[in-house]
C-alpha cells in the first residue's frame, strides 16, 4: 500500500469519527469545530485522490466540501467579529453560534 492510501484511510476514519460525534450531539454543526475537521479531512482525502491519480467523483466531492468548509468559516469568523464589536444585529445573536462565546 501506497502511504497516500494510508493518509486517505486515516481521512476516511476522520470523516467516520466526525459523522459519529455529529450524530450523538457531542459537537454541533454551527459550531466552528465542524466546518475545520471537515476542512482538513477533505483536503486530506483530496490530496491523497490527486496524488493516487484521477478519480473524478472523489475530486469533486472533495473540493466541494472544501470550499462549503472554508465559507462556512469565513462566514462565522464574520460574524463572530460583528458581535464582539457591537454591530450585531438581533437576528444574528440569535442565529449564530459564536455569539455564545464568553467574552
Amino acid at each position: 500500500m501506497l502511504f497516500f492510501e494510508y493518509v486517505q484511510i486515516a481521512a476516511a476514519l476522520m470523516m467516520i469519527t466526525t459523522f459519529a460525534l455529529l450524530s450523538t450531539g457531542t459537537i454541533h454543526p454551527r459550531k466552528s469545530v465542524y466546518p475545520v475537521l471537515l476542512l482538513t479531512e477533505s483536503s486530506v482525502m483530496l490530496a491523497g485522490s490527486l496524488v493516487l491519480g484521477k478519480q473524478t467523483g472523489i475530486i469533486l466531492l472533495e473540493t466541494a466540501w472544501i470550499v462549503i468548509a472554508a465559507a462556512s468559516l469565513a462566514r462565522r469568523q464574520l460574524e463572530l467579529a460583528k458581535v464582539r464589536s457591537g454591530r450585531a444585529t438581533d437576528s444574528t445573536t440569535t442565529t449564530c453560534a459564536c455569539a455564545q462565546v464568553a467574552h
